[in-house]
């Protein structure tokens, strides 16, 4: 699979990962055991606050969703432009690691 293959090579460099994409893309180019990269999944939903995305069985954990970060708008808005943005949530647990 291409995706394995470009994780191997940048964690041979030395490189950190994240996996960006939406479930059929994963399910078409992943396995079960590419849960460890962190995901940052995008899925868009009417009801964010209230609903989890579905995320690729590589990333099902028991009892829990298992996306780090998790785009869920591509329709936010910021003062000061005029254009739609994306919105995502980060997982509290994974910003840490990083802040």
């Amino acid at each position: 699979m291409w995706v394995n293959t470009f994780v191997n090579e940048l964690k041979a460099s030395g490189y950190g990962t994240i996996l960006y994409g939406n479930k059929s893309i994963f399910k078409d180019n992943t396995s079960d055991n590419f849960g460890s990269i962190p995901l940052w999944h995008a899925q868009y939903l009417n009801e964010p606050e209230i609903s989890n995305p579905t995320v690729s069985p590589g990333w099902q954990k028991k009892g829990e969703q298992g996306w780090s970060i998790w785009q869920f708008s591509s329709q936010g808005r910021v003062n000061g432009y005029g254009k739609d943005v994306d919105l995502n949530a980060m997982k509290v647990d994974f910003f840490n690691k990083y802040a």
